[in-house]
């Protein structure tokens, strides 16, 4: 993980913690230094340390999570996705019918769908604070 990407892990943390809810075995964490570990390889203690402070922690979900498909990356994108390759760089666009389509492109498909949901977290605190 690079720093953009740890960055803007640390950007969306309040929509993480609200699609992901509780810590579950397999989560992937990062520390302040943006160390990453995975709960479960944690001992008992430790992990209970961690699940009781995880406000300290950076929660990194996966792109794709195949049992939880709303915990992963693409799983909190709005409504319809595409996530392609061309010349050299990822492509990442995303949207609904009613709202403009966001497209994003960076060197790794995380760092693509990243920059798609902070865009996409933007737009909707603009649509709240419209009169």
């Amino acid at each position: 993980m690079n720093e953009e990407e740890l960055k803007l892990y640390t950007i969306l943390q309040p929509l993480f913690r609200e699609k992901m809810g509780e810590l579950l075995y397999e989560d992937r964490l990062a520390t302040p230094k943006g160390h990453v570990f995975i709960l479960g390889l944690l001992n008992q203690v430790d992990r209970q340390y961690v699940i009781n402070k995880d406000h300290l922690y950076t929660y990194l979900p996966l792109s794709i999570d195949d049992r939880n498909p709303e915990r992963g990356l693409v799983g909190m994108l709005n409504n319809f996705w595409d996530l392609s390759y061309h010349s050299n760089e990822w492509f990442c666009r995303a949207g609904a019918m009613d709202t403009q389509t966001i497209c994003e492109s960076a060197d790794s498909p995380t760092l693509a769908i990243l920059k798609v949901l902070v865009t996409q977290q933007e737009n909707s605190k603009r649509k709240e604070n419209k009169p």
